[in-house]
Parts: C-alpha cells; structure tokens; sequence
C-alpha cells in the first residue's frame, strides 16, 4: 500500500469515528429549544429605549446651552480683566487673576459633576431597561419552555421563526414605556 492510500484511509476512518461521536452529541440536544433575541434592536427602537434617548438629547442640549453662556461670562470677565491690566497694580491684578482662575477651575469642576452625574444616571436608565428586557425573556422562555435564549449578536443566519425580539418588544413596550433620566446632584 502506497504512503498516500494509508493516509487517506487513516483520513478516511478517523473520519467515520468523529461522526460517530457526533451522533449521540446531536441526538441528546435534538430537544433543545432555542430562541434568539436581538438586543441592540430592542435597545434602539423601544418605547423606553426612545424615551431615554430623547431625554438624553434634552439634557446635552441644556447642558450645552448653560456651558455655552457660562464660558461666555468667563471670557468677557477675562477679557475685561486683560484690559484693565496696564489700568491697576501687579498687586491688584494678581488678586483678580486668582480670583478668575478659581472660577475657571469651579466652572470646569461643575461640568466634570455634571458629566459624571449624567453618565451615572444614564447607565441606571440603562440598567433599568436591560433588567425588564431580562424578566421579559425569562417569562417568555418559561412560557414557551425556550432551554436557551441566545442575543441575535454573532449569529449569522438563523430560522426566522426562532427570533422572539418582536414578542420581546411587544411586551417591553406594554410593562415600560418610560425611564425617568435622573439626573441627580446638579446644579
């Protein structure tokens, strides 16, 4: 027997044997019921989903229009400051300088609060949705005796009636269709 027919029955039964193996594999997860979930489509197109995003695009416009007059103020109050320069002493204007750099610095910490509260209370509007979408598949799965739910993230194909995203939603929009935006500890 040449070299090449040994391999190619070595390929040939090592094959049979890995299929074989596969058999019972197959054969005791033929119950499964799987269901898919596409996550990102419920995170975007809720009624909650759009309730928090558009408080979201409330709050930064706001927040943008309050940071836009304020740095107004400060640089009108720097500027002024830079021409009465040549006007008051080195003493006198070192004083207002100090003084002007502590609002600068309290101006900036104001906004890196206000930031940091609107990150908190974005990511709890979040977690909140997140949680629902959690107790609304587990009723689902329990209902429908799902073994597993996978997130339509990382599938490429799958059978159209094994995604439940539409039921999902359904019953989001019904339980939440709101998230209050709390933002909490801002000025």
């Amino acid at each position: 027997m040449s070299d090449m027919a040994v391999r190619a029955r070595v390929f040939f039964v090592s094959f049979v044997m890995a299929m074989a193996l596969l058999v019972p594999v197959q054969a005791a997860h033929a119950d499964t019921k799987v269901a898919i979930v596409n996550v990102q489509t419920i995170l975007m197109n809720s009624l909650a989903a759009k309730d928090i995003q558009r408080q979201i695009e409330a709050y930064q416009k706001s927040s943008q229009a309050e940071f836009s007059k304020k740095e107004a103020e400060l640089q009108a109050v720097g500027k002024a400051l830079d021409d009465k320069r040549k006007d008051i002493s080195t003493e006198q204007f070192d004083t207002e300088k100090l003084a002007f750099d502590k609002k600068v610095m309290e101006a900036r910490r104001a906004v890196q609060e206000r930031k940091q509260a609107f990150a908190e209370a974005t990511a709890k509007a979040s977690g909140v949705l997140q949680k629902e979408i959690l107790k609304i598949v587990e009723g689902l799965s329990k209902e429908k005796d799902f073994d597993l739910v996978l997130t339509g993230q990382g599938i490429v194909w799958s059978e159209p009636s094994l995604d439940i995203t539409a039921d999902v939603m359904k019953k989001l929009d019904a339980s939440l269709s709101a998230v209050k935006l709390d933002v909490k500890g801002v000025k």
